[in-house]
């Protein structure tokens, strides 16, 4: 038997746990983390070893693959709308969206190897009143984020993304959420110093371009305001804060695109086939002589 602050755990109940992750057994035994850890160096010494580090190389796998795929996705876009030339940003991420949120889907609904913490919480009416306000703001910075890549290099834009924080504390002040101290203001001051020094030497400098990476970063900002605004009692994991957002977030940018992007596909697509027939109509004769 092993006593803790609240009781006893029959070994044979409580503590059969070599199947189980480290982790896992500290999360459901909270105050018998102490005693769990005795005894598997006592009873497990080995197994307890690889479980650490199976746990350690879990998160190093993870960390890897978040900042490999963040990079990636980077350049990805930059080279669908600059180098492939598509030029419809919101579209493009309108389908990120899609994806992100099929893929969560699958994970929650088929595979299942995540639960919905919040399905009994998320409504209808909680739905498209407070995650329909999210989505917005989520839909506006993923639309204004993607356009920059038109306009100003992946660099630039790297560095302009750090006036996010600038923005989101100003808006967490302005809507009374938070007080920062001194502390934090001088270090937001440093942020801004530095981008601002930074965009004096960009060669490729557009001003339209930064008009759109500073939309995107108050619509960032305001998402996150009312994210801790709206849904603060809601502890979303990734997978389900995706399942939630993804969904009203592509609905925004559908309905986005189709005034602002899908017209000048169909336009693009009409003059293309004209282009065609036009070569084909012209290319007949020649076609026949030599034929002839």
């Amino acid at each position: 038997l092993f006593r803790s602050a609240d009781g006893i755990w029959d070994t044979d109940d409580e503590l059969d746990v070599p199947q189980t992750v480290y982790g896992a057994w500290r999360q459901r035994a909270g105050d018998a983390e102490l005693v769990w850890e005795d005894r598997c160096a006592a009873v497990l010494p080995q197994w307890c070893a690889w479980a650490r580090v199976r746990y350690v190389v879990e998160v190093v796998a993870v960390t890897a693959v978040y900042m490999s795929v963040g990079p990636a996705l980077i350049l990805i876009n930059r080279h669908i709308l600059a180098t492939i030339d598509f030029k419809f940003p919101i579209t493009v991420s309108a389908f990120g969206q899609i994806a992100s949120w099929l893929f969560t889907v699958c994970a929650f609904k088929l595979a299942r190897t995540h639960e919905l913490s919040n399905a009994g919480v998320i409504t209808w009416r909680f739905y498209l009143t407070n995650m329909a306000i999210v989505g917005a703001a989520s839909a506006g910075a993923l639309a204004f984020g993607q356009g920059v890549y038109l306009y100003l290099s992946v660099a630039f834009i790297q560095i302009l993304k750090s006036v996010t924080p600038v923005i989101t504390l100003v808006l967490l002040v302005a809507f009374q959420i938070e007080r920062p101290t001194a502390v934090v203001w001088s270090c937001v001051l440093m942020i801004s110093a530095g981008a601002a020094i930074a965009s004096l030497g960009e060669l490729a400098f557009s001003a339209w371009g930064v008009f759109l990476m500073l939309c995107a970063c108050l619509c960032e900002g305001i998402r996150l305001v009312l994210t801790q605004k709206l849904l603060v009692n809601l502890k979303f994991s990734a997978m389900e804060g995706l399942y939630y957002n993804a969904p009203i977030t592509a609905c925004w940018m559908v309905f986005a695109a189709c005034f602002l992007e899908i017209p000048t596909m169909l336009s693009l697509h009409r003059a293309a086939a004209n282009a065609a027939a036009h070569a084909a109509a012209a290319a007949a004769p020649t076609a026949g002589a030599a034929a002839g």
